[in-house]
């Protein structure tokens, strides 16, 4: 193969990666969550090595938080795309969150609701859960434990069962939220 032929073939395969990732049909939201799914595994298969009470950098645990908005915003849209509540008439006013800062915006309107959908805002505060820690007695806390453990064994049930592995995120996830309020089950 000469430096010509070579040239056209990396280009040929640079373009086939640019379409593929361009695309906004199913298939291309399917590709791109069976990677959101593996790069989540192995980020809790190297989370479970490290200990529960270390700390990771802020850098690096926005990013998790932000993407983590993000996919519940994309799942939110899915479950909710054929709902009469995404039509004009029923709108209801209600808070939409920056994904970045946190920062509520009343949607007063629908109109208010479509501009700042487009601009990112999710119905999640995704800084929501860190608020809610700092702001917690310790009562609060036992019990938001007891949630998270009958929670844990009912996604542990799942993951069972679940031949996709969306079962065995939902118990990482569920660990990790109670590795953050400390819970004693866990330990």
């Amino acid at each position: 193969m000469n430096k010509e032929q070579l040239k056209q073939l990396i280009k040929e395969e640079l373009q086939a990666v640019l379409n593929e990732d361009g695309h906004t049909d199913v298939a291309s939201a399917r590709r791109q969550l069976a990677l959101a799914i593996e790069d989540s595994k192995q980020m809790l298969d190297a989370l479970a090595n490290l200990p529960g009470e270390g700390d990771l950098p802020s850098w690096w645990m926005k990013k998790v938080t932000l993407s983590s908005a993000y996919l519940n915003g994309a799942r939110d849209y899915l479950l909710t795309m054929n709902e009469a509540k995404d039509t004009k008439e029923d709108f209801e006013p209600h808070m939409m969150y920056d994904p970045e800062t946190g920062a509520g915006i009343k949607a007063k309107t629908y109109e208010d609701h479509i501009e700042l959908a487009k601009k990112g805002y999710v119905h999640d505060n995704p800084l929501k859960e860190e608020m809610e820690i700092r702001s917690m007695d310790a009562g609060d806390q036992r019990r938001k434990c007891a949630r998270l453990k009958k929670s844990h064994e009912r996604a542990m049930a799942d993951a069972y069962t679940d031949p996709r592995g969306y079962g065995e995120i939902e118990v990482k996830t569920i660990e990790r939220m109670a590795a953050k309020f400390d819970c004693e089950w866990l330990r």
